[in-house]
């Protein structure tokens, strides 16, 4: 009898372990169970993604939370857990900007569906779906902006960056054969001095200026410092901070990206992959919301989270 009783035990001990490493798995009610590796629960706009994810997801399982905090060495940490989890799909935003081959490699030999939100810096090729921002569209629709503030006519520089809403951009000033672009430029996001030495050279050069287009960021800064005092406006495709420059009407309009809609549209996603449908385009565009004076307070929040 004893040696029944000692045997039982030596078998729970062994058991015990590895029915834990499954504990984060499905659920044995047959619900779905999901892992997102997210760059920073810091920032409120990753809630606001897991929010959208969970509005579609609603009642049918759970997403658990993997918050890299921007370091690489606890996003390693994280794919080790997700690698000992048992999950019906994987969500994953990179923990920093320049992406990780590795850490996809990793989550595609899972062998479950991998939905990429917002690390342009990781190549489509890797993974079954990528949610990213629409630039092209955001550029568009801000010049459209410039081009109706200064009348479908005049002399304006595009400075970009990383050729962000550029091709948008220049679809519609294209349409303007009075819109002059007499400077165009390209600069990396934290050329603050180059944007603002570009700047004072157009006041110099094109005294009569009618507007500049930017892309976004401390390059956003560095024109409206100089141009802001002048009268001249500017379009922004891409929040970068400057919306304080909204008040006196230098900054016409920016975007911004709305959190629940890409977790609205990554969970879509998903179900599609996890009912066995082929996507159209593994590469899903989330349209961004221009902001301008007229609605600034009600994005307000939106832009400092973003």
């Amino acid at each position: 009898m004893k040696k029944w009783i000692i045997y039982a035990l030596v078998l729970a001990l062994v058991v015990l372990p590895f029915a834990a490493c499954g504990s984060e798995g499905k659920k044995d009610d047959g619900t779905l169970q999901f892992a997102y590796m997210v760059r920073e629960m810091d920032n409120p706009y990753w809630s606001d993604v897991i929010e959208g994810m969970e509005s579609v997801l609603g009642d049918r399982g759970a997403i658990e939370v993997f918050d890299s905090a921007s370091e690489s060495a606890t996003e390693q940490q994280n794919l080790f857990n997700v690698i000992s989890g048992d999950y019906d799909g994987i969500f994953y935003t990179s923990a920093d900007y320049s992406g990780s081959v590795e850490v996809m490699q990793s989550l595609i030999d899972i062998g479950v569906p991998v939905v990429v939100i917002e690390s342009s810096s990781v190549s489509t090729e890797l993974g079954d779906a990528h949610i990213l921002g629409n630039s092209d569209e955001a550029g568009a629709d801000t010049a459209l902006i410039l081009a109706d503030k200064i009348g479908g006519a005049g002399k304006i520089a595009v400075i970009d960056v990383q050729q962000y809403g550029l091709q948008g951009c220049m679809q519609v000033f294209d349409q303007y054969p009075e819109i002059e672009i007499v400077d165009h430029i390209s600069l990396g996001g934290s050329d603050y001095e180059a944007a603002k030495n570009a700047a004072q050279n157009w006041l110099r050069d094109y005294p009569d200026l009618a507007g500049v287009w930017t892309s976004n960021g401390l390059v956003s800064q560095g024109v409206l410092e100089v141009v802001a005092a002048h009268g001249i406006p500017v379009a922004e495709a891409r929040d970068g901070g400057m919306t304080v420059y909204m008040s006196d009407g230098a900054l016409l309009c920016t975007t911004v990206d709305m959190g629940t809609d890409y977790g609205i549209a990554a969970m879509q996603t998903m179900d599609q992959l996890l009912q066995g449908q082929s996507l159209a385009d593994p590469v899903i565009l989330v349209g961004k919301v221009v902001v301008t004076p007229e609605n600034l307070e009600e994005y307000r929040e939106h832009l400092m989270a973003g």
